[in-house]
């Protein structure tokens, strides 16, 4: 069975610059396996999908390392058009537990109304536990 933690509302990009996701992954039992990948929608409670406009696809599949930071990182002028919001994914795809840190930072918000003095506006936590159902 796949599991996929709740990834949020995600990131309005149409006031910032930059985002950056990082996936911190921790220990890995048995046939651990991660997929990690950014997403964008019209809305932030639209329907989010793969980012697949870019020369290098913002995914990374088949991660089975512990103890590893992975990064993914989009400017704002490489959003599919039309979609404004980011947010990050990240699935089990194998049969077993993968523990998990999920952080999905907005940056450079220096259009307004987004600025260095609005961290709710720029910042996006996740933290989870990624299981399979047994």
């Amino acid at each position: 069975a796949t599991s996929t933690i709740n990834t949020g509302n995600g990131l309005n990009m149409s006031i910032l610059r930059r985002a950056r996701a990082y996936l911190n992954v921790g220990a890995v039992t048995g046939a651990g396996s991660l997929n990690f990948s950014l997403q964008a929608a019209t809305t932030s409670a639209g329907t989010f999908a793969a980012i697949t406009n870019n020369t290098t696809n913002p995914a990374v599949t088949g991660l089975t390392t512990a103890t590893v930071i992975h990064c993914l990182e989009i400017r704002a002028d490489q959003m599919p058009a039309g979609k404004n919001w980011l947010r990050a994914l990240v699935s089990e795809t194998g049969s077993a537990n993968v523990v998990i840190d999920l952080v999905l930072i907005g940056e450079e918000s220096a259009f307004k109304p987004a600025n260095s003095q609005s961290p709710a506006l720029s910042t996006a936590t996740f933290g989870a536990n990624v299981v399979t159902a047994t």
